[in-house]
């Protein structure tokens, strides 16, 4: 810039929740300070299934979406996107895994013991497991 002019930080917005962007101006004569908006894209996280935080974002925004439903229609989600500058959806659902106990000991990693605890996790006879197993070995 020049010897009478310093910056610091970054003006271009880049991260969720920056949604505006200033530069101040300090008059070393008067020791007064001026802000000065600048002309920025806000960048915005939303989740689709909540319809209030979607309706106060400007058309002028950065929005990721998220979509957290399987019954969602993305053609919906897409739609609406695509009154933005730019946008991103991301599908994240609930996670279905289940988390498995062991019994106090030592961890048991025989393919048996796998067998009966992936038996009794998905709720599958062991037997029928166990036959499998013998037909493809």
């Amino acid at each position: 810039m020049s010897k009478n002019i310093q910056g610091t930080g970054n003006i271009f917005t880049h991260e969720i929740g920056e949604h505006a962007k200033s530069i101040w101006v300090y008059d070393t004569e008067t020791k007064e300070i001026e802000e000065v908006p600048l002309p920025v894209r806000g960048v915005y996280k939303t989740i689709w299934e909540e319809k209030d935080a979607k309706e106060a974002i400007p058309s002028h925004s950065i929005v990721k979406c998220y979509v957290t439903d399987r019954r969602t229609s993305l053609d919906d989600v897409k739609a609406f996107l695509q009154f933005f500058d730019a946008s991103i959806f991301v599908e994240q659902y609930p996670s279905e895994r289940q988390k498995v106990h062991f019994a106090e000991g030592a961890l048991d990693l025989s393919t048996d013991n796998l067998l009966r605890l992936y038996a009794e996790t998905k709720d599958i006879p062991y037997a029928d497991l166990k036959n499998g197993l013998e037909l493809i070995t």
